[in-house]
């Protein structure tokens, strides 16, 4: 049975729609208790938990001990705009059973189910799931109130806003977000039924974001940019698109030292988590960071146009978890890592706190560009940045050094340090407390 939308003027307006699918925004007291007059009426949460209640009742403080009855009540939520045959539904929600009667098997359930949820009802009235021509469907005189419903009409009416009244479109994308608190109905977060509706508010989810976002940049409001941001990586800390929004935002606020501690953070919680290293953009908005920390004091040789082949710099954390990974595949593969320690000082002994702080950048954007793409660098301790060279032998990686090292000696001015060089295997535990196996120093 297809289900009506309420007409996107009425959808703020009405209170009690005449439907088959009543969708509500309650925006007062009085509007609650009007909506509340007119009978029994249920309202489910759906974004990031699982709650149904009755007239205010919670009927899904047992969906533990029920959990077979609830899974075939979120499947028919699910699918509410359809009618569904039992054998199909049978399908989806036990995959693995090989059953001789699905019919009488759904039936049990769905008696079940409408016993648990029909008892709070008014007297008289029908169950809010039908039967009719073989197949169930969702009762459209059931007056329902649903998170995600609300979610996606908020969601299209700041759309139509954005390009009329963009402050309008902001106040809607804001309410919306307010429904989404995470993945659709996570306690199937691993039914196949239930992925295309997760994909689909998650990416409703991540593009309300980023336009938001976007509305909010253009008129300058960066602090709100922040927390929209803020709150969106704690439901989604992996989606780049949210880093890179952040980071840029910091940019624009002149929160420098903070876009250097994120762009570490993210970079890391996406090896970590992900196993990839920081894609083209994140490369490229780094390079921005230095740019500008460094305020013209970048190495004569411009990199700008190398972000793409830069090493891949981390926190000492996971660095340490690198360094465990390539040591397994080394171990397999009969290879060999080693690793250098880049230590340096200032030539001139009587440079502030802030000028070292500089220096220290000029350093990590030195090696950052002068080290493989494949490599791994991160700043281990105060003047002492620890650098990984995968799949070199011992030979490899003097050679390395020594042409790093004769590059230094040529442009050690601009930098205005002296450095040593110490090269070890990879494979000690501590690489701070080994001894080293051999040192090279600028001249």
């Amino acid at each position: 049975m297809a289900h009506k939308s309420l007409a996107r003027d009425e959808l703020e307006e009405t209170v009690l729609g005449k439907g088959n699918r009543v969708v509500v925004i309650l925006r007062s007291e009085e509007s609650v208790k009007e909506y509340q007059s007119e009978g029994s009426y249920l309202e489910i949460d759906t974004l990031g938990r699982f709650v149904v209640k009755n007239n205010q009742k919670v009927l899904t403080a047992g969906v533990r001990s029920s959990k077979k009855i609830w899974t075939l009540f979120m499947y028919l939520l699910t699918y509410r705009q359809k009618s569904l045959l039992p054998e199909v539904i049978v399908d989806h929600l036990w995959p693995e059973g090989n059953y001789e009667n699905p019919r009488g098997l759904l039936r049990t359930q769905m008696h079940r189910l409408r016993k648990l949820m029909d008892t709070p009802m008014e007297e008289g009235r029908s169950s809010f799931i039908c039967y009719h021509n073989g197949a169930y469907y969702w009762n459209p005189d059931v007056q329902i109130k649903i998170d995600a419903d609300l979610f996606e009409a908020l969601s299209a009416d700041a759309r139509t806003k954005s390009g009329s009244d963009p402050q309008g479109a902001v106040q809607l994308f804001l309410r919306a977000l307010e429904y989404y608190q995470g993945d659709y109905l996570p306690e199937c977060a691993g039914e196949a039924w239930a992925i295309p509706a997760k994909v689909h508010y998650r990416r409703l989810f991540i593009n309300n974001v980023m336009e938001l976002c976007g509305l909010l940049t253009t008129i300058h409001q960066y602090s709100k940019v922040l927390n929209v941001c803020d709150r969106a990586m704690l439901l989604e800390p992996s989606e780049e698109s949210f880093h890179l929004i952040y980071l840029d935002t910091l940019l624009k606020s002149g929160k420098l030292s903070e876009a250097q501690h994120h762009y570490q953070y993210a970079t890391s919680l996406h090896y970590r988590e992900l196993g990839i290293v920081p894609s083209a953009s994140m490369k490229k908005i780094y390079q921005q960071i230095v740019s500008q920390q460094t305020a013209g004091l970048i190495l004569e040789k411009n990199v700008g146009e190398q972000t793409q082949n830069t090493a891949f710099y981390c926190h000492p954390t996971v660095f340490n978890s690198i360094c465990q990974l390539e040591k397994r595949k080394s171990e397999r593969n009969g290879t060999s890592n080693h690793m250098c320690i880049f230590s340096w000082t200032p030539t001139d002994p009587d440079l502030s706190i802030t000028e070292l702080d500089k220096i220290e950048i000029k350093v990590q954007h030195y090696l950052l560009h002068h080290l493989r793409h494949s490599d791994a660098l991160t700043r281990w301790s105060d003047r002492r940045f620890a650098a990984l060279f995968p799949g070199l032998t011992l030979s490899q990686t003097k050679q390395l050094v020594h042409r790093l090292m004769a590059h230094f000696n040529d442009n050690k001015k601009a930098l205005g340090i002296q450095m040593t060089v110490t090269i070890q295997d990879s494979h000690v535990n501590s690489f701070c407390e080994e001894e080293m196996d051999e040192s090279f120093y600028s001249e």
